[in-house]
């Protein structure tokens, strides 16, 4: 006698590949809005407000904010250190660019002991302010 199987003893024969593309693609979203903010240290700078145009090159950047911390990429330094791990990050190229995040209250002549500090120091000849885009009014 020939007993026949029911739904529930039925083999699963394919994989529901569904859910995984599902996960996949939430991961890519999360990725995608996270990675943004890991290439800024944590302080809070307010940027003076300008019209530039965007470049697109591999750049170091140092903030510099209201109560005096410095940072370089996304470590946070002492200001007497800044220039040795600006030096690391240049390596033998002192062709990159140098983008200086300092905010807006700070008086430019710490800036600018900044640009010179980099200049002496290090060489670095390529040096940048950094500014907020403005809304175009017209």
């Amino acid at each position: 006698m020939k007993r026949r199987r029911t739904q529930a003893e039925v083999a699963i024969a394919g994989i529901d590949i569904l859910p995984l593309i599902n996960v996949s693609l939430i991961l890519v979203v999360v990725l995608m809005i996270t990675s943004p903010m890991l290439n800024q240290p944590n302080i809070e700078v307010d940027l003076p407000a300008a019209t530039t145009t965007e470049t697109r090159e591999r750049n170091i950047t140092i903030t510099y904010s209201k109560d005096r911390r410095v940072g370089v990429n996304t470590k946070v330094v002492t200001f007497n250190s800044m220039v040795q791990e600006v030096k690391r990050k240049m390596g033998d190229n002192t062709d990159k660019l140098i983008i200086i995040r300092g905010d807006k209250e700070v008086p430019f002549g710490e800036i600018e002991v900044i640009m010179e500090k980099l200049r002496r120091e290090i060489g670095a000849n390529r040096i940048a302010i950094a500014i907020e885009q403005k809304e175009n009014v017209q």
